[in-house]
This record gives C-alpha cells, sequence and structure tokens, in this order.
C-alpha cells in the first residue's frame, strides 16, 4: 500500500451504482455518490481521487434508546411524511436511505449543558435527501420533533468538514488503489519510482476500475483512508483548523530564523462591570424567579447531594484530571451529580470529607499519569495503575450491571408511535442520558487509544487464521465489555472552549464514510471492538485473560478508521457471520460487513496478471508505506497551479456588430498558459496560435512561426486545441467574457456542428444536458443558457472578476489594462478584425493575430497584477471551501464553514431553519446607530474615532454566541411552567431554568441591553467568540510578519493576502446571525444582542466625550463603529492629543478586546449629512499634506459622469486651502469652456439589470433592447455597465428620447452634448450640496445659440456677416485648420507606437478605446469647426483648400 499527498484544487461528486471497488460494503444496487477530487501531487502530476464511502446526511433529536425497531419505524414514518409531501414523487424514500444510526451531540441553537441523542438519516443522493428534508422541515411546522439539522451544509461541504480538509490545502492518503490502463507502457513511470508494472502486479496498489478521467494519475481511495483530522490535532496550535497551518507556517520561520513564536493577543484582559440596564434586567429576574419558587423545581442544581463517585468513568467533564484523559463508555458523565456552587460544595466536601480524600487522591495520580500516557510503556502503566490501586484494573474490567440498570430504568422507551420516540426531552438532565447501544459520534481528543493489534496476544494466531481462512472466513464483531483501562485516552491539550474538554480534530463516528475502509489490512483499531475469525473467539478471549496486557498502543497518530462501522445496521442481530462473544463481551450496535474475503475485496482487471501476487495479510500490524506528510515549503507554497488563458479570433458576417456560433465559423485560437501561477509574478508562459486557414496563400502572408500551428478545417482546429489542453493540463481556464465569447463561443459553435467539445476538454466526460439548457433560460432569464466550465477544471470569468476587484465606470478589456496595468490597449469591434482578415493585406492580418495574442496574455497579466491567484487561494485555505466558492459564494458560506469545523469539535449539530421559520421569527428589535449629524463645513479639526472590529469585538468581550444564549428576559418571565418551551430564534427552545437560577445566584449570567440572557465565559464560551479571538490573534501575528519580511515580495503577497482574508472573515460574522430575510441560521436574539451592546457602546463613548473632560471638544456625528468629535479652536497637533486621550479612556472603560482608535483628523471637513462627508484627513501628527478623503459624495460615485466627479473634487480642494479666487475661476473657466472638455467626461455608466418593469424608463434598459432588436448576443449581460451621454433633443422631447450611445454620438457629427442638462441637472446641485455651508452660490446662464467663430456673436451661422468678409478671420482659421492637421499626424504616430507598427496605415479612427486620450483627442478633431469655418468663408466658398 501506498500514501499519497494531493492539493484539493476542484471537488464535485457524481452517483454511480457500486463498482469492483466498493460493491462488497454496500448491499444495495442503487446508485451511491462518490467524490472525486482534482488537485495537484507533490511532482507536479495532476490527479483526480475517487473517494468512496461518503453519504450525505440530515440529524433531529430524539432521546429514546436506539434500536433497529426504531430505525424501522423512523424510515417508514419518514416515507410516510415524503410521500404526503409530494406524491408525485418516483423514488422510493426506504431505498433512497442508506442508514439511520444514533449520535450524541449538543444544538447549536441556545444553552445546552449536556449531551442529547440525535439521530443521523445517511442517503444515497444528495438531491433525494433535500426533498427528505424540506419534507420533514415541513412537517415541523406541526410537530417539532423533526426539526432537522445539517440540512442546509451541502455535501461536499459536509465532506470538507467531516475529514478536515480545506481548499487548495494538501488531503492526504494513508492508503490508495491506482486506476491503471490497459493501453499504459508497463515501463513507464506512473507515479514517483513507481513503474506500471509495478502498480499492475501488485493488488494492493492497483484498483479494479479503469480510468474515467484525462489526469496523469487516477486513484480510488475510502474516506476512511483521509488523514488529515489526525494531522491537524497532532500538530494543533489553534483551536480553528482554517487557522492551524497559518500559525504552523510562521513556526517554521520563526525556527528558521532562530527565533521563537509567541501568540500575542489583540489586547489583554479588562474588567468589565455591569451596566444600569444589565442591573435593572438581572433585579427583574431576581424578582421573577422569588416570585415564583414554589412554582419551578431546583433540585438540580440545589437539592442534589454532591458526591465523588467511586467508579473512575463518572468524573465530571469540568473537573480538571479529565482535561488531560477521559474514559469511553456508556453514560460515562453523570453530569447531574456535580454541583457548581462552590459554596455548597464545601459544605458538603465538610461531611465526607473522609470517604471521598482518598478517591480525589486517585484522580490526581491518574490525571498525571495520562499526561504521558502516549509515551509510557503499556507495561509500565498498567503496573503504575496496579500500584496506585490493585482493585483498579479489576473493577473497571467487570462490567458494573446496576450502573447499566440504572440507566436503563431512567430511559423510557416507548415504541408506540414515532412521535413519543422522537420527543424532545423536557429536562436536561434526561437528556444526558445515553443507551449502551448509542455509538457516540463525537470523539474526545483522542475517543480512544488507537492500538493495532500486537502479536503478543494474538496476531501471529490471527494472521494464520486469516491465511488459513481464506475467502471463506467469516468474522463477528465483539466488543469487550470492560471499559478497561486500555480505552483511557490520553490528550496533550487542555480545556478549551465551550467549558468542554479539547475534542478532536475530527469526530471519527460522525463521519458516516468510516463504515467502508480496507478490512483486508489490519490498521490501528478500537480496542473495545476488533474483527476475530469464527470459531476463535474463545481461544482469543482466554489468551487476552492469561496475558493480562493491553493491546499495544500504535506509534503512529491514529488513521481514523473504525472496524466496528463496516456494515448495515439491519444485519445487526443476525449470527449469519458469526455468534457474538459471550461471557465478558457484548454486541455493540453497530454493523458487520457481508464478506471479509480478503480475495473478494478487488475485482481482478482482466488486462492484469495475479501470478505471484503476494497474500493480502500478511502482517496483522500494517502502516502506511510512505509518511504522507509533505515539506514544510510545499505545505507553505502552492506550486504546479496551472492556468491557460484562451480567447477565440471569428468572423462577424451578415453585418453584424458580434459574431453568432450559429453561423460565424472560428478562425483561430490564441492561448497562453502559465505553469506556475502562484510562483511567479509575471507569466512563465507556453503561448500559441492554432488557425483555421482554408487559404493556403493566406498561411503564406502570416510566414512561419513557431507560436502558430495550421491546420485545415474547424474540425481539425477543435481537434489541435483538445490535444493542447491534454498535454498541459490546466488547472483553471479563464477568458475575458467566457459566457458570450472565448470558451463559451467555443462550446456553442461545437454543438453546432454536432461535437460535444466541452466533454473532450473536460477532465471527465460530461453530458450535453448538463451544461446546455436553454428551455431553461427562456422561463427564467437568471438561468445561464450555457454553462462552459470544463469538468474537473475551474473556470474564471475575468470581467466578472474585476467588477468585484476593481471600482471601474466600465469594463472593457482597454480600460481595465489602462487602470491596472496602467498600459494602453487598442480595442477593436469584432467588424474591424472581421474587415482586416478578409481584406488579404498581410500587415492587416498580423496586426490582427498580434492584437489577439496580446489580449489573451493581459487576461493573465491583469489577474496576476491584481494578485488573485495567491489571494484566492489563500482565501480558500482558510475558509475551508474550494477555490470557486470563494469567487461565487457569499460570506454565510465562509463563516458557516468555519464556525461548524469547530462545532464538530464541540460536539454541535446546526439546525437547519426553513424560509417560514425566518419569516415566523420575530423582528430586530435594535438598529445600529446612525445619528443625524450637524452638518457644516468645519474648519476646525475633527477627530474621527473608529472602534476597532466593534461586533466582532462585542462578541468576543460578553461571549455572544448561539452557544451561549438563554434568550430574552421577556420570554423567561412569560415561560409556561409545564414545558417551558420558549421561542428562540426561529425555533422553541426548552429553556433550562435551573441553570439560569444557579448561574442568576452565582452572578455568572450577563443580559444585553435587548434583554438577552447569556452565560459568561467561566461558565461556557461561546463558539463564534472562540473562532473571533482566535481570528484577531491570527491576523495580529500575520500583520507583524509582513512588517517583518517587505523584502520578500512573494512571501509578502502571502501575508497581505492572509491577513486580508482573516479581516473580511471577522467583519462578516455578525452578519450570519442577522441574515432574517435569507441566512442560513439566523438568530434575532443574537443578532440584537450584538448590535444593542455595539450601540450601547458607542453612546456610552459619546456620553463620555460630552462629559467636558475634554475642553470644548463634542460630537457631530456617529455612525454604527465611529464618531466625529470636532475641537473648536484646537490646531491639529492638539486635536491630535485629545483624540489619543478619548480613544484611550473609552477603551479603559470596556472589556477587552473592545478598542477605540484614533483613525485620523479631518482638517478642514464639510458634513453634508449621514453618510456623506469631504475633507483633507491626516493619519499622523507628522503629515504636512493631507489626503483628500470623501465617502458618499459624486467624486467617489459611479452614478454620474466624470465632469461631475473632477470639477467638484478640484473645487473642494481649493476651498479646502482657502483660495477662493483660484476656486471661482476654476469654475467660470470650466463652464465657459465645456466644448472643449473630452467626450469621456460627459459619459454615464449604469449596471444592466435586465429583470426591469415593462414600464420602467431606464436608459440601459432603452439601449439593451435596441441591441437586442440588430442581434440576440448584442444584449449587455446582466451586470455589464452600459455606457450612454444625453444630447440635445428637440424642443418639450423627453430626457429618454435624448440617449445616444457614444459610438453613435461620434458618427454622427449632428448630434451636441445637452451641456443644460448635465450642468443643471447633474454639476450644480453637487455643488450646491457641498458649498451652501460656505456659504457660495454658483449661477450659470446657457448661450441661447451658436456663436461666430471669429468673434462669437450670437446667431444661427459659423460666421456673422462681418468676419465672413474679413481676411484676418479667413487666416485665424486656416491656421487651426493646419494646426488640426499636425495634431493628428502626431496622434497617428504614437497610435503606430502602440500598434508596433512601421509601414502599415489604417484608419485609426477604427480603435474604440474610449480610456485613451489619444482617442479622446481624435474625437475633438473630428467634430472641430475649423474645417467647415474655412470651407464656408467667402474667401474660399466650396472650392479645396488644395
Amino acid at each position: 500500500m501506498t500514501s499519497l499527498s494531493v492539493r484539493n484544487v476542484t471537488c464535485d461528486y457524481y452517483l454511480e451504482k457500486p463498482n469492483g471497488f466498493n460493491k462488497i460494503h454496500l448491499r444495495t444496487n442503487v446508485k451511491v455518490p462518490i467524490i472525486r477530487m482534482f488537485g495537484i501531487l507533490q511532482t507536479g502530476q495532476k490527479c483526480c481521487v475517487h473517494v468512496h464511502g461518503v453519504f450525505p446526511y440530515i440529524v433531529i433529536q430524539t432521546t429514546v434508546q436506539f434500536t433497529p425497531e426504531f430505525a424501522s419505524l423512523l424510515r417508514n414514518r419518514i416515507s410516510s411524511i415524503v410521500s404526503d409531501y409530494n406524491p408525485r414523487l418516483k423514488f422510493n424514500v426506504n431505498f433512497a436511505i442508506h442508514e439511520i444510526k444514533s449520535i450524541t451531540a449538543r444544538s447549536l441553537y441556545g444553552y445546552h449543558k449536556n449531551n442529547e441523542n440525535f439521530v443521523q438519516i445517511l442517503c444515497y443522493n444528495p438531491l433525494q435527501l433535500r426533498i427528505i428534508a424540506d419534507a420533514l422541515q415541513k412537517e415541523a411546522r406541526k410537530n417539532s420533533i423533526f426539526q432537522v439539522y445539517e440540512a442546509h451544509i451541502p455535501y461536499v461541504l459536509q465532506f470538507f468538514i467531516d475529514h478536515s480538509i480545506f481548499g487548495m490545502d494538501m488531503v492526504n492518503f494513508s492508503s490508495v488503489k491506482f486506476r491503471v490502463s490497459p493501453q499504459r507502457n508497463f515501463n513507464d513511470f506512473y507515479y514517483q519510482d513507481l513503474k506500471v508494472e509495478n502498480i499492475v502486479n501488485n493488488i494492493e496498489l492497483v484498483s479494479p476500475l479503469l480510468p474515467s478521467t484525462t489526469t496523469a494519475v487516477e486513484c480510488d481511495v475510502f474516506a476512511a483512508d483521509i488523514t488529515n483530522a489526525s494531522f491537524y490535532s497532532a500538530s494543533k496550535i489553534s483551536n480553528n483548523p482554517g487557522l492551524n497551518y497559518i500559525w504552523q507556517d510562521e513556526q517554521r520561520r520563526c525556527k528558521k530564523k532562530g527565533g521563537e513564536l509567541i501568540s500575542e493577543s489583540s489586547q489583554e484582559e479588562r474588567p468589565s462591570s455591569n451596566t444600569e440596564k444589565e442591573t435593572d434586567y438581572l433585579s427583574r429576574l431576581h424578582t421573577f424567579f422569588n416570585g415564583n419558587a414554589s412554582t419551578f423545581s431546583f433540585s438540580a442544581t440545589q437539592s442534589v447531594a454532591f458526591r465523588i463517585p467511586k467508579d473512575i468513568r463518572k468524573i465530571e467533564t469540568n473537573d480538571p484530571v479529565v482535561h488531560d484523559f477521559e474514559v469511553t463508555g456508556t453514560n460515562m458523565f453523570d453530569e447531574e451529580l456535580f454541583l457548581d456552587d462552590e459554596d455548597e460544595m464545601k459544605e458538603l466536601m465538610e461531611d465526607n470529607e473522609q470517604e471521598f480524600q482518598e478517591e480525589i487522591d486517585l484522580r490526581e495520580e491518574v490525571g498525571a499519569i495520562c499526561e504521558t500516557v502516549r509515551s509510557t510503556d503499556v507495561k509500565e502503566l498498567r503496573s503504575r495503575l496496579q500500584q496506585l490501586d490493585p482493585d483498579f484494573l479489576e473493577g473497571i474490567s467487570d462490567e458494573s450491571d446496576d450502573d447499566d440498570n440504572d440507566i436503563e430504568d431512567e430511559m423510557t422507551s416507548d415504541t408506540s408511535g414515532i412521535e413519543n420516540m422522537l420527543q424532545i426531552a423536557k429536562s436536561p438532565d434526561k437528556s444526558s442520558q445515553q443507551s449502551n447501544n448509542s455509538n457516540d459520534l463525537f470523539e474526545s481528543q483522542p475517543k480512544n487509544i488507537r492500538t493495532a493489534i500486537a502479536s503478543s496476544i494474538g496476531s501471529d494466531h490471527l494472521d494464520r487464521s486469516l491465511r488459513d481462512s481464506g475467502a471463506s472466513s467469516q468474522y463477528s464483531l465483539f466488543s469487550f465489555s470492560s471499559k478497561a483501562s486500555s480505552q483511557i485516552s490520553a490528550s496533550n491539550e487542555t480545556s478549551t472552549s465551550c467549558g468542554r474538554n479539547q475534542l478532536s480534530e475530527q469526530d471519527d463516528d460522525w463521519v458516516e464514510n468510516k463504515e467502508v475502509i480496507n478490512c483486508a489490512q489490519c490498521y490501528e483499531v478500537d480496542i473495545e471492538s476488533a474483527w476475530i475469525p469464527k470459531g476463535q473467539q474463545n481461544s482469543l478471549k482466554a489468551e487476552c485473560a492469561k496475558s493480562e496486557q493491553w493491546l499495544r498502543p500504535s506509534k503512529r497518530l491514529s488513521l481514523r478508521k473504525k472496524t466496528n462501522q463496516i456494515c448495515d445496521t439491519e444485519q445487526l442481530y443476525t449470527t449469519e457471520y458469526g455468534e457474538p462473544i459471550g461471557n465478558g463481551c457484548e454486541l455493540k450496535n453497530e454493523t458487520i460487513v457481508d464478506q471479509f474475503s480478503t480475495e473478494s475485496f478487488t475485482e481482478k482487471p482482466s488486462f492484469i496478471n495475479y501470478k505471484n501476487t503476494k497474500e493480502k495479510l500478511e502482517e496483522t500490524l500494517i502502516e502506511s508505506s510512505v509518511t504522507p506528510w509533505i515539506s514544510e515549503v510545499e505545505q507553505t507554497d502552492i506550486h504546479h497551479l496551472c492556468v491557460m488563458s484562451m480567447e477565440i479570433l471569428t468572423l462577424s458576417s451578415r453585418g453584424m456588430p458580434v459574431p453568432d456560433p450559429q453561423h460565424d465559423k472560428i478562425l483561430g485560437i490564441f492561448y497562453t498558459i502559465s505553469m506556475d501561477v502562484c510562483m511567479h509574478e509575471e507569466i512563465n508562459n507556453v503561448s500559441g496560435v492554432l488557425l483555421n486557414m482554408d487559404d493556403v496563400l493566406l498561411a503564406d502572408m502570416v510566414g512561419k512561426n513557431e507560436f502558430y500551428t495550421f491546420v485545415a478545417s474547424e474540425i481539425d482546429l477543435f481537434d489541435a486545441f483538445v490535444n493542447v489542453i491534454h498535454r498541459y493540463d490546466p488547472d483553471i481556464v479563464i477568458g475575458y467574457n467566457t459566457q458570450r465569447y472565448s470558451w463559451g463561443y467555443l462550446t456553442e459553435r461545437s454543438l453546432v456542428i454536432g461535437r460535444n467539445l466541452l466533454s473532450e476538454i473536460s477532465r471527465a466526460p460530461i453530458e450535453i444536458n448538463d451544461y446546455y439548457r436553454p428551455g431553461l433560460q427562456k422561463k427564467n432569464w437568471w438561468v445561464r443558457e450555457l454553462d462552459p466550465t470544463p469538468r474537473g477544471r475551474i473556470l474564471i470569468n475575468v470581467w466578472r472578476i474585476l467588477r468585484h476587484e476593481v471600482a471601474l465606470r466600465n469594463y472593457t478589456i482597454s480600460n481595465v489594462v489602462n487602470s491596472v496595468l496602467k498600459r494602453r490597449f487598442p480595442h477593436y469591434s469584432f467588424s474591424t478584425l472581421s474587415e482586416w482578415i478578409l481584406s488579404g493585406e498581410r500587415d492587416l492580418i498580423a496586426l490582427v493575430l498580434k492584437h489577439m495574442k496580446l489580449y489573451c496574455q493581459l487576461n493573465l497579466l491583469i489577474l496576476l497584477r491584481l494578485d488573485f491567484f495567491t489571494r484566492t487561494s489563500e482565501m480558500a485555505r482558510l475558509y475551508g471551501i474550494q477555490f470557486n466558492e470563494v469567487l461565487t459564494r457569499g460570506s454565510q458560506f465562509r463563516v458557516e464553514s468555519m464556525l461548524l469545523r469547530l462545532a464538530r469539535r464541540e460536539r454541535y449539530v446546526a439546525p437547519s431553519i426553513s424560509p417560514v421559520q425566518r419569516q415566523a421569527m420575530c423582528s430586530p428589535e435594535t438598529l445600529p446607530l446612525t445619528m443625524e449629524p450637524e452638518s457644516g463645513f468645519y474648519r476646525d479639526p475633527v477627530i474621527v474615532l473608529d472602534f476597532q472590529s466593534l461586533y466582532p469585538s462585542v462578541i468576543i468581550a460578553y461571549n455572544y454566541c448561539f452557544t451561549t444564549c438563554f434568550g430574552k428576559v421577556s420570554h423567561v418571565e412569560n415561560i409556561c411552567t409545564a414545558d417551558k418551551i420558549i421561542e428562540f430564534g426561529g425555533l422553541e427552545y426548552n429553556c433550562p431554568i435551573d441553570d439560569i437560577v444557579s448561574m442568576l445566584t452565582t452572578n455568572k449570567l450577563h443580559i444585553s441591553p435587548t434583554g438577552a440572557i447569556f452565560c459568561r465565559k467561566n461558565v461556557q464560551k461561546g463558539l463564534m467568540p472562540v473562532m473571533l479571538e482566535e481570528i484577531l490573534n491570527t491576523r495580529v501575528m500575520v500583520k507583524k510578519a509582513a512588517k517583518e519580511c517587505k523584502n520578500d515580495r512573494r512571501l509578502a503577497r502571502i501575508l497581505e493576502a492572509r491577513q486580508m482574508a482573516l479581516k473580511l472573515i471577522a467583519n462578516v460574522t455578525y452578519g450570519y446571525s442577522a441574515a432574517n430575510f435569507s441566512g442560513r441560521m439566523p438568530c434575532v436574539e443574537v443578532a440584537d444582542a450584538i448590535v444593542g451592546k455595539g450601540r450601547e457602546t458607542l453612546e456610552r463613548a459619546m456620553k463620555l466625550v460630552g462629559s467636558g473632560a475634554y475642553g470644548n471638544s463634542r460630537v457631530i456625528y456617529g455612525d454604527t463603529d465611529s464618531m466625529f468629535v470636532v475641537c473648536p479652536g484646537a490646531t491639529r497637533a492638539e486635536a491630535f492629543d485629545i483624540g489619543k486621550k478619548i480613544a484611550d479612556d473609552v477603551t479603559r472603560a470596556n472589556p477587552s478586546p473592545i478598542k477605540l482608535k484614533l483613525e485620523k483628523i479631518m482638517h478642514p471637513l464639510i458634513l453634508e449629512s449621514k453618510k456623506r462627508y469631504v475633507g483633507m484627513s491626516y493619519e499622523s501628527i507628522d503629515d504636512v499634506e493631507g489626503v483628500f478623503d470623501a465617502k458618499g459624495i459624486e467624486t467617489v460615485r459611479r452614478d454620474t459622469c466624470p465632469l461631475v466627479s473632477k470639477i467638484l473634487e478640484k473645487t473642494l480642494r481649493l476651498l479646502f486651502i482657502n483660495d477662493m479666487n483660484r476656486m471661482v475661476r476654476y469654475l467660470d473657466i470650466q463652464l465657459s469652456n465645456l466644448s472643449q472638455l473630452p467626450l469621456s467626461d460627459f459619459i454615464f455608466s449604469r449596471e444592466y439589470r435586465k429583470s426591469y418593469a415593462e414600464s420602467a424608463v431606464v436608459a440601459s434598459k432603452m439601449i439593451a433592447e435596441k441591441r437586442k432588436a440588430i442581434c440576440r448576443r448584442y444584449e449587455p449581460e446582466v451586470g455589464e455597465r452600459v455606457p450612454y451621454v444625453i444630447v440635445s433633443g428637440e424642443p418639450k422631447s423627453t430626457l429618454i428620447s435624448c440617449v445616444r450611445e457614444p459610438d453613435e454620438f461620434i458618427f454622427d457629427r449632428r448630434l451636441k452634448i445637452n451641456f443644460e442638462y448635465y450642468i443643471r441637472r447633474q454639476l450644480l446641485p453637487s455643488l450646491h450640496r457641498a458649498l451652501n455651508f460656505v456659504p457660495l452660490k454658483i449661477e450659470w446662464h446657457c448661450p441661447v445659440t451658436v456663436g461666430c467663430y471669429n468673434c462669437g456673436a450670437l446667431g444661427t451661422r459659423l460666421w456673422c456677416k462681418d468676419c465672413i468678409v474679413d481676411p484676418k478671420a479667413f487666416l485665424l482659421a486656416v491656421c487651426d485648420y493646419y494646426w488640426e492637421r499636425r495634431l493628428l499626424s502626431q496622434l497617428n504616430d504614437k497610435c503606430r507606437k502602440c500598434l508596433l507598427l512601421r509601414s502599415v496605415n489604417i484608419d485609426y479612427n477604427k480603435c474604440i478605446n474610449m480610456a485613451c486620450i489619444i482617442k479622446q483627442k481624435r474625437i475633438f478633431l473630428n467634430r472641430s469647426a475649423a474645417e467647415l469655418a474655412v470651407r464656408s468663408h467667402f474667401l474660399t466658398g466650396d472650392k479645396s483648400l488644395y
């Protein structure tokens, strides 16, 4: 067997009937899901891993003992519910469900002290599971016992969370089987030093399945072979696995430098005191409970006698000893026996001190032993325990029947109806009770010591039995009934969040796919269960008893394999596969495989010779032959990520402005490939051009070149492109517009000629119906008609990415290149390119090919300049989601991935809130504070103070979380004493009144300003505070590291990407609980508490400023987390001192990590209204020149034209330096010479939404309708910014009738810009809003007619009656004309350099790059009146100038 490490680039799944690899573990012919992971090996080879045994699941709650009868009853009830939900469904629910099993966990919704029983429902098809979940959600409206958990988590994300898998990170497999094609040469190297011959002749390496993808390496694995959980558990620095690799990376760098990484908190701890409102709420609770003391029973927290059990298995979870070790078993921790009240504990201990003093000493000694259990020899450990207490091992070897009987008596099992069996526990105490048959799916860290069967206790015997029995051997599952000390697990971690033991990185039982493992290999197994050959049970038991030795723990980390989960529940009590071991061993509620034959584990491929193949089991203890972990450098850097940029050249026929794949064939394919995009700042490229040249003479014109490949037809062009794809096998493919052109056009064109090209360039086959859906697009405009994404690759639509990366007024390729790369790039229409190609001129054809080749390269250059690939990869690794999900999914998806990974460790399940439940949820009671500002022009310095990450800091400081909330005070006061059910978020919550009373009397409750009750950190730390605290601390560490490595540009880019990702996730975590309309798991109580406390914090800060302790300073504006403080009469330096003092005082008045920081000084400042201000900002006292800082006004908005932005900004800059004369003069010049301004200053750009009302009067809608009438593909895409100008129209014409596209205005010289509209409706209102506070009033008078060319006299003609016969006027016009001709010649020279042309002359007006200043000058010259004035003068008449 061999291990494998794969970088997870993209992942999907498919459904397939059980095959030769997994069918022996499945007793069904139903299609099962298989995860398909495409990635990169350390060698740079591209790999596809098929992961078997992963089933999607949902969870519902129950409190009864789990039995096969219960599972069968639940199946039938679910089937009935689904049938009622949709009678037309064509699938059988009983066949859709793979398995139902029991787990123990806690709901993420509300405070839960103890674990409760849940049922996990595993299905085969994720889509069918979605239907089942929807049906149960609908049923839950009438019967809350069917509330669904985990249903909103996508299947692939479930897989990632359960196995500690992260996007763009390494996935480690302990054992893989390679798929090898029979056509492969046996002497070829397949992977590392393995040849094809080595693989096909080794049954442990070869898969019985043939390759189904185009990757170089393809293999099959079981989910149990994924060892990421062990890796992250062993190398854990952070509680959040997504942050672990960042800390490990920095730790390695510090170690390399000879230093040591010190974890720094973002702030030091500061105490907090109750506010007046919180004190009032606490008093209300005291009054309520005191007045209803006879109504509520508080025995659970006040009357239960305290005792330390003699049985070591009943140590409370919060006990210090259990922080270091935990004993597995059923109902081990009876938490109702322990009290939180310290005084009562001492009183009871005094009465019984002598009785349990020895037990305390025993626990302390056991704790000390367990701290070193991993490194301690088993015999030595046993010896030390025997010295401690000779009866200890014996006591825990013999199961106490009394304990089991007590548990059974307390549990109630009503099989009369599914509702009774699933009934939610009314008492938290009972909810912690568990059955012996309940398989605890969440594991402590670690839950059991994983051991390999040692030869000293029968490994040889077992091995011999396996070989002798051969394929007919049958096995039975047995469990050591003792909760022996062999089950004691060691942990080197201390107690962390949520007041629980530190839990393992992954929970074995939670991951349902652990049931399919390589049974033929004896991996490390739990010692409480093992596979024993039939007939050998008694002999092995006797041998074990005789040796009196524990099973030797493995030196390796747990491989997360449990052999007691291999088969199906329904065969639990059958004896077909061997009798269970009796007399001290019990049959667990687990499943049994149909066969354990080593030969039947794999099917023999027909082309493989199995002669001389070794037996599958020659040793009982087998470990991975190759260490799966990768080197430090490879763990940090992302190597061998291949990106291909592709553009097409096509002829636009039939006079259409854009090509149509139904009619226009592809003439050329241009590609650029970067082989290692994350390791190079520039393109490390392979470029090429594929040309479809039917005319041989045309090929001769281009000439021979290594970059060009000529083919004879369009079909041959497709074949050549497929060969290029297979040769380089890119992971990511990009194009500037992949929907209409490049990849989209290529796909559509191939369908027209009857070819499924998308399947050929994919890594796995894809059917046409999977990506071409014209019918759906007609019904729903938001459904894409074509999805050109190759399966197994990531498709990047560059212009859509740029919409979020760069704020521009339009996103044409020329404008983007000008803004991002700071260079000019000519932009030509499809009609122009087609015209040049068909012209037959060698230079024009070369120009087109050079243009398209550069176009293709620019796609990569733009993304590299924005550091897109590195930044997105780091986000994927940090958030734990896929690369493409970083781009396509929202912030809630990111938060959910990180939060639920932490929840898994702490034994929480997330409820799925349905849309109906969201709508029924209470409305928010509070809004962020946005006070009405004191608008005006402030010449005195204004301090801008900002809370650093206010909402995340509030969550951390006050322990706000789903898991720490008890609901609102008002709900608790109105509680029904019969069932204690209150409304909580979108669900009902069984409020633990006993816990509230206990915490209330010991000052362990915190109440938010909105009345929500939370427990304090010393009781239980919430998941959200833990996650956010680590995020903020990690960001502090990353920013510190970035400052120290400024010389290493590549590392600096990586660290900058990480700190930005951390900042983004911290700032959106609050929104996960507050998304009432579209949230995945909203909770209004938690969201209101966060907003309310943030508002209260800001109000207290504003009150402190207004107390008079800071001179005449006063707050003039406050917004969510910031406030503006004006300092009348102070200098800028004094304002900095006052601001620092305010920030320090407010910070000290709040608990950590809430911190107010001095962001900047605005001097001067114009405060217009809420969220609209502008001024000169100074971030340091040493700043000499301020920075123009605007928010919400026209200078930073894109819904106006550049004319307004430019004039307004220049005017304000002159105002801020108090130069009024220059400001007035500037405005006069600009408003008097509007015709001299470039056309680009008058262009509006608005996004096209498409979903307009039919009666909507919108410029972009009108233009889109005109384009669509010309050609269907000419219509703007949704989100595209549509440019237009407003021209002068006929008298009384509507504004919408004056809308024209820029191209239309350029070609029609009769059109004139409507200056009056731009000035009166756009510019003057913006100037008035800003300058009214000065005060300054601006008026503008529009000229009535066009003036004389020479003297400007008003009139309707170009010349007045005097100037038309004046020779001097004529000479002036001639000079202007020849100056324009000379300027035009200079512009042509610049355009020639831009195109790298020497001899060819073209019409440079064909370039439509509106971002180019040369183009703007050309437009001005083309519309100049100089030539017309010369021609129309009396001295010239109509004669030519020449």
